[in-house]
């Protein structure tokens, strides 16, 4: 089975991207859904991130307040640090969480498969896709997105995009770049693009 890692910074249009796909037949793995989830109730995963973040980031059903880790996380001076922490306690607990849902999918006959992953690199899953799919956009475009997405200001998403990666670090390792910036009928032309140059030629 095709896996296509998807990924890219924050507000560029992943979702939309893992969507059309879906339309066109391609089920799509959302990671940031299975992450909420391990953390939406007790688990091995909360429980690692009470241990490395303190127990004052955990609700008392064990769940995590998903609003206090991210203020540990994303401020202060260390934020890059903690980011970085969090991502290797949680990646792997996401991870499990995809392969055997890549496994299902493959099961029920499924062809190709989406990941739609923010941290596709960070955590080396892209090693286990065929296509590393990169979605971009322009910094403008993707703080808009984002205040109007999440509800949040706009110094909360510029604080948001500073803690991430540059595009480089995306598109220097993608197969294929989608630029999100010219509306949806242009993503559309790019994404049949994608289709004709790796899907439709590598399925069984």
């Amino acid at each position: 089975m095709l896996v296509i890692g998807l990924t890219g910074p924050s507000g560029s249009g992943k979702s939309e991207v893992a969507k059309l796909l879906a339309e066109k037949g391609i089920p799509h793995i959302d990671c940031d859904s299975v992450y909420h989830s391990l953390i939406s109730s007790e688990s091995d995963c909360t429980q690692e991130i009470a241990e490395f973040f303190g127990t004052e980031v955990l609700n008392a059903d064990g769940s995590v307040n998903r609003k206090k880790l991210s203020h540990i996380v994303f401020c202060g001076e260390d934020h890059e640090e903690k980011l970085a922490l969090l991502g290797r306690i949680t990646h792997k607990y996401v991870l499990v969480e995809c392969r055997n849902m890549i496994n299902e999918f493959e099961h029920l006959g499924k062809t190709a498969v989406t990941v739609d992953a923010p941290t596709l690199i960070e955590s080396s899953f892209d090693r286990e896709c065929d296509i590393v799919l990169v979605v971009t956009a322009p910094k403008e475009i993707r703080l808009k997105r984002i205040t109007e997405r999440d509800g949040i200001t706009r110094e909360a998403a510029l604080e948001r995009i500073s803690s991430q990666n540059p595009d480089s670090f995306y598109t220097d390792r993608a197969d294929f770049i989608i630029n999100n910036d010219m509306g949806l009928n242009e993503l559309k032309a790019q994404l049949e693009d994608f289709i004709i140059k790796y899907t439709k030629e590598k399925r069984p």
